[in-house]
């Protein structure tokens, strides 16, 4: 199931956020079938990439294995910020605040870049990442009309202003964490 649905939604976007839309999944169902498998893909390309990229030799196992629990670990969070932000202003473009629904949109629409991590096992091919992120924009900008009933005149503004208390989110885990030394 998890295969299929993610090469749906690349292909069929908006026929696939009506069938999400209808299956009425938990949060967690969509975690666990959805978002934690395919957050091991940039989590392992990552670490892989260092293990046989990485001029030094010491501590090799060690390092891939930290920027592969790092890289994973930050994909579940930097989304789940994502859906915390798309239920906070879920309410003022009309839609009921519904954590379900939020989380499915966000985990779902961060598709594409789950996918694409795949070329993170060659470092150098991080750039390409922007073409998979510009495609989750779009399915979120879909997937907020089909899967939270946003009027489609203000789709792309609910998406710019979630993306604002993404990144304001985001920054200030990044700075907390920074401040206690967890990352540097």
């Amino acid at each position: 199931m998890m295969n299929v649905r993610a090469f749906r939604f690349m292909t069929f976007p908006a026929a696939e956020w009506d069938a999400v839309k209808a299956e009425r999944l938990s949060a967690a169902q969509v975690l666990c079938t959805h978002l934690v498998p395919w957050s091991l893909v940039p989590a392992v390309a990552w670490g892989l990439g260092a293990f046989f990229f990485n001029a030094s030799v010491s501590g090799q196992i060690a390092l891939a294995a930290r920027l592969g629990i790092g890289t994973f670990v930050l994909c579940l969070v930097s989304i789940g910020i994502c859906a915390l932000a798309f239920g906070l202003v879920m309410p003022m473009y009309g839609s009921a605040r519904d954590w379900r629904l939020a989380v499915s949109l966000a985990a779902y629409a961060s598709t594409p870049v789950l996918m694409a991590g795949i070329l993170l096992i060659l470092p150098v091919l991080i750039g390409m990442e922007i073409i998979a992120v510009l495609h989750g924009l779009y399915l979120a900008y879909i997937g907020a009309q089909r899967l939270l009933g946003v009027p489609p005149s203000d789709a792309a503004e609910f998406l710019a202003v979630a993306g604002v208390l993404w990144a304001g989110g985001s920054s200030l885990l990044g700075a907390l964490l920074g401040w206690l030394g967890l990352i540097g």
